[in-house]
């Protein structure tokens, strides 16, 4: 038995009717939709009014993100001292930030994501929102020493003072504080031992100057003067590269805290809540849902017909 064997022309021909097919089934359903369209706008008309309904017993509340950076611990070793604030009780809260009870009646939840770096160039190409990044992932990785917070509060004011609350409940937790002594530690270490470096560069360079000035062999002054220059310019490279590492140590340890917010929590201006966000969403999921329905009563309609 032979097989058949297909041109160009049959296959476009086949693609054609398919197409066809598919056109003329949407454009019945289209069709069938507009029949139904008083039924299922009714519908449709009735989530709004139960959207309109949650919109005003609801609650307005308002959200707002920051980015901060850790100095002496990793952005997944913080993660749990962020959790445990929203499993914390309100009582408890208010000791766990040092403050009144009152301050965070408005607080609703906090939660933190991690920064994916896509091409290795330690910069966050986005934020991980739904935790799905992997870390088996090797094309992606987590960013270290950065993460994004999302807080949610019944009042904007409040989230201009959670910058200060949120701050000083981290940088004072006995774990990060050990953490951050141990890398003030490392640095003075590491700046003894520059400065050890920048002195001893120092006088040997000064010990090879006068040496080389007062050696009897002075040959041409232009070759001397030359040479004078090569040496001290590569002493001088060397200095420079000593003391500008000792300046960034310097400037590291004159950071006390080990969390600081690279972009603060902003204030937003209107609830995230708003009767217009409600209506929305209430909206795409009910066309969705009715969609489905429509093309579940196609189907039983064309199988009826045909029986």
């Amino acid at each position: 038995m032979q097989k058949e064997q297909y041109t160009l022309l049959d296959i476009l021909v086949s693609f054609y009717n398919k197409i066809a097919n598919w056109i003329e089934y949407f454009s019945e359903l289209i069709s069938f939709g507009f029949k139904k369209a008083p039924i299922f706008g009714s519908i449709l008309l009735i989530f709004n009014l139960f959207g309109f309904i949650y919109y005003k017993l609801s609650k307005p509340y308002y959200v707002s993100e920051a980015t901060i950076e850790f100095r002496s611990i990793n952005s997944s070793d913080i993660l749990p001292y962020i959790d445990n604030i929203n499993y914390t009780q309100s009582k408890s809260l208010a000791a766990l930030f040092e403050t009144d009870s009152s301050v965070l009646k408005s607080f609703v939840k906090i939660e933190g994501y991690f920064l994916i770096d896509v091409n290795r160039d330690f910069i966050g190409d986005y934020v991980d929102y739904k935790n799905v990044t992997k870390l088996t992932d090797t094309t992606k990785r987590r960013i270290p020493n950065k993460m994004v917070l999302k807080v949610w509060s019944y009042k904007p004011s409040f989230i201009a003072e959670f910058n200060t609350l949120f701050k000083n409940y981290i940088n004072k937790n006995e774990f990060v504080e050990h953490q951050n002594i141990i890398r003030i530690s490392n640095l003075d270490s590491s700046i003894r031992n520059t400065k050890n470096e920048i002195f001893k560069l120092d006088k040997y360079q000064q010990k090879e100057y006068f040496e080389y000035r007062g050696s009897p062999q002075k040959g041409n002054q232009e070759n001397i003067y030359l040479q004078e220059q090569s040496n001290n310019n590569l002493f001088h490279k060397e200095l420079i590269i000593l003391v500008e590492r000792n300046n960034q140590l310097n400037s590291q340890k004159s950071m006390l805290n080990t969390v600081d917010f690279i972009v603060p929590f902003y204030v937003p201006s209107e609830p995230e809540n708003t009767l217009i966000s409600i209506l929305i969403r209430v909206n795409k999921y009910g066309i969705f849902l009715l969609f489905i329905v429509l093309v579940l009563l196609y189907r039983k309609t064309i199988a009826q017909n045909k029986a």
